[in-house]
């Protein structure tokens, strides 16, 4: 399932996020959302999961208007999970999950993985019957984790994944992600993990999409200069895969 974006502006009142902006995703893509504070990743994750109307432009799903489908429909294809989920309704772990069992349809192509294994694979055995409005951050970014997951989407939206999140669990969960859902794009603060889980970064700043490639394409020592305000450098190991190492801060 693709999504074309076609001059794309987005705005928070009178103020513009992003502006004409133009995008296409291919299905099966591993897609990094980067950027500094306030360039637009969270906002540009709501539009193409039709949580934040366009100022302009079209967001196209397989050829389809996103804004002309039903929510019911859409929720079949897409699911996001964004860094502060309500908690607020009186459910048990088990009931938010479940939650997401009224966008199954037994003949879609894609069919919803195991309760058990989300329970399993997101570590929520021990908390499955208690209320999610009793749980740390971490352990309720757990619980939406897995009804996302639950909701068989054939896109997964993740809005900084690694949010309230221990490093085994970040890493367990991105893996699985990955594996599991056919397209993934997710807005990341850490390049490293970025480079780890994306074969293609988009880096967004000043209301525009500044670079679109592969991570090493992409995470270069200008960019970071440019538009983090860091000193930085790639190190590689033996097999040729590279981290960011950052050196500073830039004058």
């Amino acid at each position: 399932m693709c999504i074309d974006v076609k001059h794309l502006t987005l705005k928070q009142g009178n103020r513009v996020i992003l502006d004409n902006i133009n995008l296409h995703i291919h299905r099966g893509e591993k897609i990094g959302l980067i950027g500094p504070n306030g360039s637009g990743k969270t906002t540009l994750l709501k539009a193409l999961a039709g949580l934040h109307a366009p100022a302009s432009g079209n967001i196209l799903l397989e050829c389809q208007c996103l804004n002309s489908l039903k929510p019911e429909n859409l929720a079949k294809e897409v699911s996001i999970l964004l860094q502060d989920q309500p908690v607020d309704m009186p459910l048990t772990v088990r009931e938010t999950i479940e939650l997401a069992s009224m966008t199954h349809d037994l003949n879609a192509s894609v069919q919803p993985p195991e309760l058990k294994t989300l329970i399993d694979i997101c570590h929520l055995a021990p908390l499955i019957n208690k209320p999610v409005s009793s749980l740390s951050g971490g352990e309720r970014q757990r619980v939406f984790m897995a009804q996302a997951l639950y909701q068989a989407p054939a896109i997964l939206m993740l809005d900084e994944p690694s949010n309230h999140l221990d490093v085994r669990h970040i890493w367990q969960l991105l893996q699985y992600c990955s594996h599991q859902v056919e397209t993934v794009i997710a807005s990341y603060h850490d390049f490293n993990l970025a480079t780890t889980m994306c074969d293609r970064l988009i880096l967004l700043a000043d209301h525009e999409v500044k670079a679109d490639g592969p991570p090493e394409s992409v995470l270069t020592e200008k960019n970071l200069r440019k538009f983090f305000n860091i000193h930085s450098e790639k190190l590689y190991d033996s097999n040729g895969s590279f981290w960011i190492k950052v050196n500073g801060a830039a004058a």
